[in-house]
């Protein structure tokens, strides 16, 4: 349905509020600040010419200039202006005032002006810590966890059995997983950190519990990680690929997983980054601890003979998870490993082996790296390694790429309207890869000086904390309305307070399509390797003064808290100052008007298309929220049939049916609406909200109490049958008393004393506790079959969006006859498999599968049941399972919601295993039935893609059952 807008009140009430005093989203900079000697730009979204940097204190202007532009930015589609106030150097408070345009919110200059978040990231990589109990406070909330994984981890995918000790560590992203080939790069990046900016790190103390009392802050976090990359080492000298549960764990805290976890087969990859980080931590903790440094480049020692024996690239078999991979060859990263292991020992022949494998390389450094390819570290380990003897040839060919990469980068930084040094490249995590190109130009600047790579270093940082698209800081807890919804399962579980602090998101696989939704693991999740390489280019920029900083978080607009816990932005409730029946228009003419406790009555004359549109005196920001939230209540309702709307950005054309809402009449009823069923992609501003009837009827309805919501549901936690509490074997433990001599690593000899020491006293009698399922089961189809017939008699069968005007696609399509693909799951059998694309034609546009559970449409009653489960793999869409059910309270049929569930693919096999009571009806379409009269009548089972565009849906199904029914079930006679 289209609806006529009122566009020249609209253009009113946008014009009037493009005021100096406005606080603008169109004028985007660095939100943390900047440090004095470095430039300083903005980018303004919006057409302007004079641009002031305004002192916050005293409102006086210190400098004024020319915006330069338009810029077309090829990424976003934007006209673009940029704003150099690079001579503004005293420290203060300032903002940005672009006439015509409004402000900008404060922002720090300061020599100090990058420590607090230097401090918050690093507070980050502690909050991380498994294996131990973690508690930090940061603005008023505690993030903590008592102690975690400590059963870490079963042999038994790496061809061994039993158990060893894997404990410690950081989680590495949202998961809860431990991946040795992620862990060598960020570790590898965090003491590139210290190598070249320690003297001004070892000042800023972290407040985190050390293992060293000793060892710098800085590197005792780091030894954290090393610590349990020690743990991951075979007998053999190998080292295994990773630690995790076999499939992702639901959205629980990390001491409540209690998932069985696996180490994965070793592979050379994974063996020589282990070799490469230990030995490069070793010169670095060598001077607090000569042992801890003796046993790291020993266990490195003897990784690098594995590796010596075994010559060629071997991946880690990983068959039976579906959690992370990391795979990669590994000629990479055995140059990284000869590079450091010469650095670390100054034995000749890693630095043969290094020499060799580096001629065979053209290009020397890459401005667009990650874990999989860590050459740049290789090469910048040799070239800044004091040690004599190294090919002067093969150096030269190093410095000149580090320094023609570093040119390119600031290069393509200077040519991009955000000054992005990354450019128009887009990717999965690609904002780890606009962080670690500082470590390419600080390098750079460290043997060819040059304020350029400086600035372009700042540039990326600038990027990541509110100079972008979004105007928003990608830091959790930091900068300008930062992300309140990462892919975080620590954060999932704490709704309605803001996510853990101090990690640095993923970003959108295209310039605009970043989402902060916390099912967007693609663009919203957070991982060890993104936040290492910020750290890394924050720590470049360290004043070196200690930590003294005071938190200057910008939060201009930012919705606030509300008494409930959720992120609440007030519109309308009759009582609030500023917020009265003067702040909002109505339809003229429609008889809209104020009555008691401050109601809004909405009288509705009869017409046959009738809409009551209330205007916003100041159109709100719609980003932070993702609801909409009112009272209504029906005075008189002969029509049951009426929409709601919003007004964003001067266009609307999704209105829901809250019809099912205002019944029974008199009652008051909450809704709660998600935006993004309304509103446009991409919509930033709200200026009117929609009322609309359909049919020839009077009928009357008081609304009050109007708030945008950030909120997040409640989503039921997919918990694995059996539970079983760690399993503790005692051994002998020796205490060695090592005596080395003073030559670095030149394979010291020492005399060592061990005394074993049982500590298997007091006696430990591990408990275990199992969940057996009892019931009967209802195999709807364990594949076994061909044809389209399922294991009730019942029939597959495939639907799109064209009964309601759709383009969606589905293959097979709906007329075709269903036939089932093999192989299954295990390698025998067959699955459901099917492809499509969901288009925007029709505003909810989707696909879908189904079965029917009987062949004449008979209904089950599954009220007696405890649940569903089922296998599932794709391409990384999102999905609702949904319980059919023709009970008559359900009015609008097929096009009603039913009780159901969501989840979304990944590459790998993953299981589906929920309780029916945990299923819901989504709380804005069709009737509201109760949950024991829809499972009465149950027909078909549907999966059915949630949210589009999608080009391209891919989803395989297997092995569908009920389980946990107290009787057997048939269909209804």
């Amino acid at each position: 349905m289209k609806i006529r807008l009122s566009l020249s009140l609209l253009l009113v009430m946008l014009c009037s509020s493009a005021n100096a005093g406005v606080v603008s989203d169109k004028i985007r900079l660095n939100s943390l600040g900047f440090v004095p000697r470095i430039a300083k730009q903005a980018t303004i979204a919006a057409k302007c010419s004079t641009v002031n940097v305004v002192s916050s204190a005293d409102k006086k202007i210190v400098f004024s200039g020319m915006a330069n532009g338009p810029f077309k930015s090829p990424d976003t589609g934007e006209e673009l202006y940029t704003f150099d106030f690079s001579p503004v150097v005293k420290s203060g408070t300032y903002y940005i005032q672009a006439l015509g345009v409004g402000r900008s919110a404060d922002f720090i200059i300061s020599n100090g002006a990058y420590d607090m978040a230097f401090y918050v990231m690093m507070r980050g990589m502690y909050l991380w810590r498994c294996g131990c109990a973690v508690s930090s406070v940061y603005k008023g909330v505690t993030y903590s966890h008592t102690a975690c994984h400590m059963d870490d981890a079963c042999l038994d995918e790496t061809g061994s059995s039993g158990k060893q000790d894997a404990t410690g560590g950081w989680h590495d992203a949202g998961d809860y997983g431990k991946y040795t080939v992620n862990a060598g790069i960020s570790v590898g990046i965090m003491l590139k950190a210290w190598e070249q900016f320690g003297d001004n790190i070892k000042k800023i103390g972290l407040d985190i519990p050390k293992l060293n009392s000793v060892m710098p802050d800085f590197l005792s976090e780091i030894q954290w990680e090393t610590d349990w990359l020690i743990k991951m080492q075979a007998s053999n000298g190998s080292v295994y690929h990773k630690v995790s549960t076999l499939s992702f764990s639901g959205e629980v805290m990390p001491d409540k997983d209690t998932q069985r976890r696996y180490f994965a087969d070793y592979s050379t990859a994974a063996t020589a980054d282990f070799a490469a980080v230990l030995s490069e931590a070793a010169v670095n903790f060598l001077p607090y601890d000569p042992q801890l440094s003796a046993r790291y480049i020993n266990a490195a020692r003897r990784a690098m003979d594995f590796l010596e024996a075994n010559p060629s690239n071997h991946y880690s078999n990983q068959q039976a998870f579906s959690t992370g991979k990391y795979d990669t060859s590994d000629t990479d990263d055995r140059l990284w490993a000869y590079a450091c292991m010469w650095d670390a020992t100054g034995e000749e022949k890693y630095l043969k082996e290094f020499e060799k494998e580096a001629a065979q390389f053209k290009v020397k450094i890459d401005a667009d790296w990650d874990w999989g390819n860590v050459k740049n570290l290789a090469m910048l380990s040799y070239l800044f390694s004091t040690r004599p003897g190294k090919d002067k040839i093969i150096e030269a060919d190093i410095r000149h790429g580090l320094i023609s990469c570093a040119d390119s980068i600031t290069t393509t930084a200077a040519q991009d309207p955000y000054s992005r040094p990354l450019g128009s490249v887009y990717y999965w995590g690609s904002n780890g890869t606009v962080a670690r190109q500082a470590l390419v130009l600080f390098s750079a600047d460290k043997i060819s000086p040059n304020p350029a790579y400086v600035n372009t270093a700042s540039d990326a940082i600038a990027h990541l904390f509110g100079r972008n698209y979004y105007n928003r800081s990608l830091v959790t807890g930091l900068g300008i309305n930062p992300p309140m919804h990462t892919h975080d399962r620590r954060s999932m579980t704490m709704a309605g307070v803001a996510p853990w602090p101090g990690y640095l998101v993923g970003g959108g696989l295209t310039a605009t399509s970043w989402k902060d939704d916390k099912s967007s693991f693609t663009t919203n999740e957070i991982a060890i390797n993104w936040n290492s390489a910020l750290i890394y280019a924050i720590a470049g920029f360290v004043s070196g003064e200690g930590f003294a900083a005071p938190d200057n978080t910008a939060e201009a607009d930012f919705p606030k808290e509300d008494a409930k816990g959720e992120i609440a932005g007030l519109i309308y409730d009759g009582k609030t100052a500023g917020y009265t029946a003067q702040s909002l228009f109505f339809t003229a003419g429609s008889g809209v008007k104020n009555v008691k406790d401050g109601d809004i009555e909405l009288p509705f004359k009869g017409g046959a298309e009738e809409q009551i549109t209330i205007a916003l005196k100041n159109p709100l920001k719609l980003a932070g929220y993702n609801y909409i939230e009112f009272d209504i209540k029906a005075l008189k309702a002969a029509t049951d049939v009426i929409y709601f709307g919003i007004n964003a950005d001067a266009s609307y054309d999704k209105l829901l049916d809250i019809g099912g809402f205002i019944k029974p009449v008199a009652q008051w009823r909450k809704i709660r609406l998600p935006l993004e069923e309304m509103s446009t992609y991409g919509q930033e501003m709200m200026s009117e909200i929609v009322f609309v009837t359909q049919q020839k009827h009077r009928a009357s309805f008081l609304i009050n109490n109007i708030f945008l919501i950030n909120y997040t549901p409640p989503t039921a936690t997919i918990s694995p049958t059996f539970t079983v509490s760690p399993v503790v074997s005692a051994t002998a433990t020796p205490s060695a008393t090592q005596t080395a001599t003073k030559t670095v690593f030149a394979t010291p000899t020492f005399t060592q004393t061990a005394t074993l020491t049982n500590t298997a006293s007091p006696s430990f009698t591990p408990t275990a506790t199992a969940t057996i399922e009892t019931g009967y089961k209802l195999v709807v189809d364990n594949f076994s079959n061909e044809g389209p017939l399922n294991m009730l008699s019942g029939s597959w069968y495939t639907y799109n969006d064209a009964n309601d005007g759709g383009t969606s696609t589905i293959k097979p399509a709906p007329a075709e006859k269903f036939s089932k693909d093999s192989p299954g799951r295990t390698g025998n059998g067959r699955i459901v498999s099917v492809k499509g694309s969901v288009t925007t034609v029709f505003q909810w546009g989707y696909v879908g599968v189904g079965t029917m559970l009987d062949r004449d449409r008979k209904s089950f009653d599954l009220n007696g049941c405890k649940g569903l489960r089922f296998w599932y793999k794709g391409d990384g869409k999102a999905y609702r399972i949904k319980l059919v059910s023709k009970h008559p309270d359900f009015k609008n049929g097929g096009s009603d919601n039913h009780y159901g569930a969501e989840f979304t693919t990944g590459s790998g096999w993953q299981k589906f295993e929920m309780d029916f009571s945990d299923f819901t009806q989504e709380p804005y379409w069709g009737s509201k039935v109760e949950q024991d009269k829809a499972f009465s009548e149950v027909t078909d089972i549907q999966w059915q893609t949630k949210g589009q565009p999608y080009d391209s849906v891919e989803l395989a199904l297997d092995g569908i059952e009920i389980y946990g029914c107290a009787a057997e079930v048939h269909a209804k006679p």
